[in-house]
């Protein structure tokens, strides 16, 4: 069945696990109240899994799931037990969702690992990349603005995004203004190492 690579449980207490490295890779569904394990693949049927290397398992305000794929996202249909595509490139391209987020304005975020940050209109469907300000600067400083693998919404209206050489990434949601904090040798109090793979927060000011 794969690699497990995320965990996720859904507003009617089911454990969702997504994973990898498998040519059976995909998502496997624990109901907890009956015990019954539901496998969904990418097994190129119509309705099934559009990709493998689930890598994101998200369930927004409205009650939707999503899943973050190799290829992008799909959306579930809890009625039919099919799933809808949304890549994010090309066809044959491959950006690798990591994480996803809806944040307290409505917007939804992508973090990818191949092609940086991305927001998703659900209402027309279309994805419309995020640029990090200063990246001329950055890329001196080494960083890579392909890799972004976790988001924190805290305080509401600062999203966080962690780069895996990008550094760690403050956008504030009302202007999309960003901020970048990369380590530097100058400075006892930066940040130490580009490489951010993972956000907690608690719950007011500080965030690891």
């Amino acid at each position: 069945f794969g690699e497990p690579t995320c965990l996720f449980e859904d507003h009617d207490r089911r454990l969702w696990v997504g994973t990898a490295s498998s040519r059976w890779a995909g998502i496997g569904v624990l109901d907890r109240v009956t015990g019954r394990f539901t496998r969904y693949l990418a097994d190129g049927r119509p309705g099934s899994l559009s990709a493998p290397y689930v890598q994101a398992i998200y369930q927004d305000r409205e009650g939707r799931l999503w899943v973050g794929h190799a290829q992008g996202l799909d959306l579930f249909d809890p009625a039919s037990r099919t799933f809808a595509a949304f890549a994010i490139g090309p066809e044959g391209s491959e950006p690798r969702v990591m994480a996803i987020l809806e944040d307290s304005r409505g917007t939804f975020w992508v973090a990818t690992e191949r092609s940086g940050l991305f927001q998703f209109d659900r209402a027309t469907r279309t994805f419309r990349a995020f640029a990090v300000r200063d990246r001329a600067v950055a890329r001196a400083r080494g960083a890579d603005d392909s890799f972004f693998a976790a988001f924190l919404e805290q305080p509401v209206g600062t999203l966080w995004a962690a780069g895996y050489g990008a550094g760690l990434v403050r956008i504030d949601l009302a202007s999309q203004r960003t901020k970048r904090y990369l380590p530097d040798p100058r400075r006892a109090d930066s940040l130490s190492v580009a490489q951010v793979v993972t956000l907690a927060g608690d719950g007011d000011r500080l965030v690891y």
